[in-house]
């Protein structure tokens, strides 16, 4: 009995000790992004918060100096079997990442939830045009980093 029990304690301890480990073990989310400005220093910080909340995942955030830099990259790591996550890039490049067979459409990624790791999601979120812009085919394609118009500010009385 003495022996039966010492088994099953050292069988708990080794539980016990194999639990912490493999609840350390965390996912690599690999993102490049295609500026090395200050942009770069703010999606690392939004990583690190992300990092910090979420401490099953690791998102590493890795910069490149223009679009044909990080298009060229992403090009060679699907070649190599080695792509990224998440590729910011520019908007043409949307038609190439969804015929790339690669990546997903972030709607068919989000499929139809409206929380994603205690965050809400809804892509209707997103003014009418954006969204349009975004979309191929009637589904959302990619996800806006940001969008802009150009403003222009007349002074009337000297025109």
């Amino acid at each position: 009995m003495k022996r039966l029990m010492l088994v099953c304690l050292l069988a708990l301890l080794t539980l016990v000790i194999s639990v912490p480990a493999l609840a350390q073990e965390v996912t690599e989310v690999r993102v490049w992004i295609a500026f090395t400005d200050n942009r770069l220093d703010w999606a690392r910080q939004v990583a690190a918060d992300f990092n910090s909340a979420h401490p099953e995942f690791n998102v590493v955030v890795e910069g490149y100096a223009n679009y044909e830099e990080i298009l060229d990259a992403t090009v060679l790591a699907i070649e190599q079997g080695n792509p990224p996550a998440v590729v910011q890039w520019f908007e043409v490049g949307t038609q190439f990442a969804r015929d790339s067979g690669y990546f997903r459409p972030i709607e068919e990624a989000i499929a139809g939830r409206s929380e994603i790791a205690g965050v809400s999601v809804n892509l209707d979120d997103f003014i009418a045009p954006v969204r349009a812009y975004y979309t191929l085919d009637g589904v959302f394609t990619s996800m806006p980093w940001n969008s802009s118009s150009p403003i222009l500010y007349v002074n009337t009385a000297m025109l």
